[in-house]
């Protein structure tokens, strides 16, 4: 909240124009002047960007050894760029198959041609990744691994949670970071 009155108080358009794209905001929202309301915890995180514009994008790079500065060539979890190849070509393959109104059509997920959207990152996921990594790790310990993430997601997604669920969501996502850390 401080930098929205620094937005608001700025001395003149430029200043709050240049403080408004530094912060990301553009000033005090309406919202914050309800008592019922406490920034930013009376919001949820994001999912779409979470775990379809963050988790996943960052898990190809790590699968694919463009992680950072990391030495990923003799890894179990590394994916040889012509099986990864093969991979992405499977992928846009699938797209003559699958009718439109499951989404948007998945692009060769290996070529840097197309920005892949939120959605078919969801798409690809959920419904094709399972099928086109199997038996593509190096060790299978890292496909089972990603299955384990797919389920969660699943449950994530559920039109209905209960507190079972929940609680398997709990503890499923404490115990896939503890695996991934390891």
């Amino acid at each position: 909240m401080s930098q929205a009155r620094d937005i608001e108080m700025a001395p003149n358009n430029a200043t709050r124009e240049r403080l408004a794209k530094e912060h990301g905001i553009k000033g005090i929202p309406l919202l914050s002047t309800l008592s019922s309301i406490s920034f930013p915890s009376s919001f949820p995180f994001d999912f779409m960007h979470l775990i379809w514009e963050n988790l996943i994008p960052n898990l190809i790079e790590f699968w694919t050894g463009n992680f950072k500065d990391l030495d990923h060539e003799d890894e179990g979890y590394f994916i040889e760029p012509h099986i990864w190849n093969e991979i992405g070509a499977a992928t846009a393959a699938c797209k003559a198959t699958i009718p439109s109104a499951f989404g948007a059509a998945v692009p060769n997920i290996a070529a840097k041609q197309t920005p892949i959207s939120a959605e078919m990152y969801s798409n690809w996921t959920l419904y094709i990744a399972p099928i086109v990594l199997h038996g593509r790790f190096k060790s299978d310990q890292y496909y089972r691994h990603f299955m384990q993430l797919v389920e969660l997601l699943k449950l994530c997604l559920a039109f209905e949670i209960s507190e079972a669920m929940l609680n398997q969501i709990d503890e499923g996502f404490q115990l896939w970071v503890v695996e991934y850390e390891k």
